[in-house]
């Protein structure tokens, strides 16, 4: 080791696995016979009474009155008035309508077509024909040697468009008042002097003898046999079938899930670390200057460290190192392997 330079304690740290026992609770299924009740029927014969009505038909004589209608012939006197005619000769004026002819002048409109001359414009082609020369490839062999550049004359039509204005004729309606003559039928009332007959009845008083009959009732008694429907009464007993329900106590086989206590074997790690002093090679003023050094823990998490202080020119204390752990952290609880089946 340098003077005036301490120790650098470099940490140690060596896991191992340990083979322990735990006991888990593994559910397990049994089979056992439970008591159930049950609701059973059987059959039994039982007897009940009823009352039935029988009809029971009675013959008997009454004795009944009915009327009989009688027609008797009787004879009246009926006044009555008669209405005898009269006649008489009078001269009386009535009116009557006489039909005469009347010509009446009127205007009617009239309807008439006439010619209007109206412009429009259309379009026309005035083209022309005219040749053109084509080129044309033609291959009249089996592979490409055999192509051939022909040319031809074809008659194409090339249009030329030229609008114009014409004139044409339209029959358009135009209305006229036209004046007319036409002839009406009209009545002319005319009063006329006439000899008619009148006819005036005069009444008189006559009677007359009618005879009518008259219906007069009378009433008779006889004898008949009526038969009566009674209804008689009577008490009988039928038989009848009931299902009657009673409880049965059985043994049934039921499915029951039990946990088991199992011992099972588990690979614990544990971690045992331990601090070694080593030479530090640097110069003291840089040995472990303001580092920190930690040692890490076990499986449960617990660990050991401090903080470094520098050793420099300012004259500060080395730092004391850290205490050795060669206890082994207290083992987790194992998970059941699935492989152990103890």
């Amino acid at each position: 080791m340098a003077a005036g330079c301490g120790g650098c304690a470099a940490p140690t740290c060596q896991t191992s696995y340990q083979t322990v026992e735990r006991t888990v609770m593994v559910p397990q299924m049994f089979t056992e016979n439970r008591t159930v009740s049950e609701v059973a029927y059987r059959t039994e014969e039982r007897q009940r009474s009823y009352t039935v009505s029988r009809p029971v038909n009675e013959t008997r004589t009454v004795e009944y009155q009915f009327t009989v209608p009688t027609y008797e012939t009787r004879t009246r006197e009926i006044p009555y008035v008669v209405s005898r005619p009269v006649y008489t000769t009078q001269q009386r004026q009535y009116t009557v309508m006489v039909p005469e002819q009347q010509t009446r002048q009127a205007t009617r409109q009239v309807c008439r077509m006439v010619p209007v001359t109206q412009t429009r414009t259309v379009c026309e082609d005035k083209g022309s024909w005219q040749q053109v020369t084509q080129t044309y490839t033609s291959n009249s062999g089996c592979d490409d040697c055999c192509v051939q550049t022909c040319t031809r004359v074809c008659n194409v039509w090339v249009p030329n468009f030229q609008t114009r204005e014409i004139a044409y004729t339209v029959m358009q309606p135009r209305t006229e008042e036209v004046p007319y003559q036409y002839t009406v039928t009209v009545s002319r009332p005319e009063t006329r002097t006439a000899s008619i007959q009148v006819c005036n009845y005069v009444q008189e008083q006559k009677t007359r003898q009618e005879q009518y009959q008259v219906c007069v009732p009378q009433t008779r008694t006889a004898t008949r046999e009526v038969t009566t429907c009674r209804m008689v009464s009577e008490q009988r007993t039928a038989n009848y079938t009931v299902q009657v329900p009673y409880t049965v106590q059985r043994q049934v086989p039921v499915q029951v899930c039990r946990m088991v206590a199992t011992t099972v074997t588990c690979q614990v790690p544990v971690t045992t670390c331990a601090s070694v002093d080593t030479p530090c090679n640097t110069p003291c003023n840089g040995c472990n200057a303001g580092a920190t050094t930690g040692y890490s823990g076990n499986g449960n998490g617990n660990g050991y460290g401090n903080g470094g202080n520098g050793v420099g020119p300012n004259g500060n204390s080395p730092a004391p190192p850290a205490p050795q752990s060669n206890q082994s952290a207290p083992p987790a609880p194992p998970s059941p392997r699935p492989d152990s089946n103890t």
